[in-house]
C-alpha cells in the first residue's frame, strides 16, 4: 500500500510566490529522493508533508489519513506518533543532556518515556557514550546522529529528512545516508529525503525532481 500520497498540491506564500508540486506516491518501506535547487520549494514541501504547513489546494494522505483535515492538536499528535523528522540542523534544548532531549521528544508525542529505547537507539548509532552529554558539546556529525535517533524514537511510519547531508563531506554524507536507510529498514518506515545534494542521486532508485 502507499504510505504517503499527495495529489494536486499547491502552496502560496503570497500572490507572487506559488509552488505547484508533482504528485507523490511512496509505498510502505520505500525510499524516495526529492531533488531541487534553491527556491524550488523543497523545505516548503517537507513542511507540508509534516503538517507544519497546510496546502492551498490538494491532499496529503499519510497512512490513509488526510492530514489537512485534522485540527491543529490532532495534527500535532499524529505527527508525533507517525512521522519522524530529521532537520537540516538538529535543534535541541541546550540546558538538557542528550537523554533528556530524547525523553522530551517522547513526552511531547504523548508516548511513555522509555530510557531503554533511547539507549538502544543511541547504541546502534554508536552514540550511547554521549548519553549524558550536552548537545552543544557534540560535533556536527554527532548532533546529526542524535537527530536521527530522535526521529526514530517513536517508531514512525514515515521519516522525513531535510537536507541531511548538505553540510557534510563525502565520507560523512555516505555514512548518514547509510544510517537513515538502515534505521528506516529496521522500523519498516518509508524514507523521504528532500535535498539539492546531487551526491545522493546514485543512492536512490525512486526520485522526483522539482523544477
Amino acid at each position: 500500500m502507499f504510505m504517503l500520497q499527495t495529489s494536486d498540491l499547491t502552496f502560496s506564500y503570497n500572490e507572487h510566490t506559488t509552488f505547484r508540486f508533482p504528485d507523490i506516491q511512496c509505498r510502505e518501506g520505500e525510499h524516495l529522493l526529492i531533488l531541487g535547487q534553491s527556491g524550488k520549494g523543497k523545505t516548503t514541501l517537507l513542511h507540508l508533508l509534516a503538517g507544519f504547513l497546510l496546502p492551498g489546494s490538494g491532499r496529503i494522505l499519510i497512512n490513509e489519513t488526510d492530514i489537512g483535515r485534522l485540527p491543529p492538536a490532532g495534527r500535532d499528535h499524529f505527527r508525533g506518533r507517525t512521522i519522524g523528522i530529521v532537520f537540516q540542523r538538529a535543534y535541541f534544548v541546550s540546558a538538557l543532556n542528550v537523554q533528556d532531549n530524547l525523553l522530551l521528544a517522547q513526552y511531547l508525542a504523548g508516548e511513555a518515556q522509555d530510557k531503554s529505547r533511547i539507549r538502544q537507539l543511541l547504541t546502534r548509532l554508536n552514540m550511547d557514550h554521549k548519553l549524558l552529554q550536552k548537545p552543544y558539546r557534540l560535533s556536527q556529525g554527532e548532533q546529526q546522529r542524535v537527530g536521527i535517533a530522535r526521529a526514530m524514537l517513536n517508531r514512525p511510519k514515515v521519516i522525513l529528512a531535510d537536507e541531511p547531508t548538505s553540510a557534510l563531506d563525502d565520507l560523512h554524507c555516505q555514512e548518514v545516508i547509510h544510517l537513515l536507510k538502515e534505521q528506516a529498514a529496521e522500523a519498516g518506515a518509508s524514507l523521504i529525503i528532500v535535498t539539492h545534494d546531487q551526491r545522493l542521486k546514485e543512492a536512490f532508485q525512486h526520485q522526483i525532481v522539482l523544477n
